[in-house]
């Protein structure tokens, strides 16, 4: 069991570098067994993780964002996009546009500010995307979504609108609890308010998120399987395909969207995008801590 403790750790740590995962669902290896009726049980000790959220890291001699950050995001954004979007995509030049320009980045960390995240969560400018990561606009535009695609040729023809979108690129390891949403979301929007402010740009209004959902009991197979028998001939075929969502946020933000449609499922995984505005983002978050706090 885990009792995660969130806090926003801004100190720079001259530490060692661990490639070690840490299995934040591990027990105590020294309980006590204890046998009952011949019967015999594991205690569990409760583990307690504290999970720092971290900034963008510098190398001091590059001043460019440490490598752990740079190849952590690039493997995070691969897992959002999928297999086939990833191809398509300059992964480096986009890691670059999460760590070098966006509003307001934000990674968790075990192990102190030189080890590898476990999550982050990353505001960036729409115009900072079109500028830097044309590949990614032509994947959005090639997804076939009438209603995307009539919202991104307003942020093409309407500069006033653009500048108050932003893209929101988030991503955990699958064993990171839910708990940390809430408090990561809070923190980085609220520094991501700061920078704005400080620069004077105007609100953002607008928010796409790209996200995935997961086949339940999905056939590896992409193509139907034929088996020949003496007397018939039998093909296999497909039933109805039921997903279910690896973040417990994105229902939300699902119910809450303004514009929200799927892709094409290959191997299990369905690749979904949201459009929200602030208050349906607000909304949302405001829906995941009050669904958390149900659980106590």
């Amino acid at each position: 069991m885990v009792a995660p403790e969130l806090s926003n750790n801004r100190k720079r740590k001259n530490e060692e570098v661990s490639n070690e995962p840490i299995d934040i669902n591990s027990t105590d290896e020294e309980n006590q067994e204890v046998q009952e009726d011949g019967i015999e049980d594991d205690e569990q000790d409760i583990v307690n993780v504290d999970f720092d959220v971290i900034g963008v890291t510098k190398d001091p001699n590059t001043k460019m964002s440490i490598e752990q950050d740079f190849h952590s995001v690039k493997s995070l954004l691969r897992q959002i996009l999928g297999s086939d979007a990833s191809l398509k995509l300059n992964l480096s030049k986009l890691a670059d546009s999460i760590l070098e320009e966006s509003l307001a980045t934000n990674f968790i960390k075990c192990d102190g500010q030189m080890s590898d995240p476990y999550c982050f969560l990353s505001f960036v400018s729409y115009n900072t995307i079109n500028k830097n990561n044309k590949d990614l606009m032509l994947v959005l535009n090639n997804l076939g979504n009438t209603n995307l695609n009539i919202f991104l040729d307003s942020l093409k023809t309407d500069a006033s609108i653009a500048k108050k979108t932003c893209f929101v690129f988030s991503e955990r390891f699958i064993n990171m609890p839910h708990e940390v949403v809430p408090p990561l979301y809070s923190i980085t929007i609220g520094e991501m308010m700061e920078n704005m402010e400080n620069i004077k740009k105007e609100e953002i209004n607008f928010y796409i998120i790209m996200s995935r959902k997961y086949e339940i009991n999905f056939d590896n197979d992409d193509t139907l399987e034929e088996k020949d028998d003496q007397d018939t001939q039998t093909k296999k075929t497909k039933h109805n395909t039921d997903f279910d969502f690896f973040h417990l946020e994105d229902q939300f933000f699902e119910k809450n969207a303004k514009i929200q449609f799927e892709g094409v499922s290959k191997k299990g995984i369905l690749p979904v995008y949201y459009v929200l505005t602030k208050e349906g983002l607000e909304k949302s978050l405001l829906e995941v801590e009050q669904e958390i706090s149900s659980w106590n």
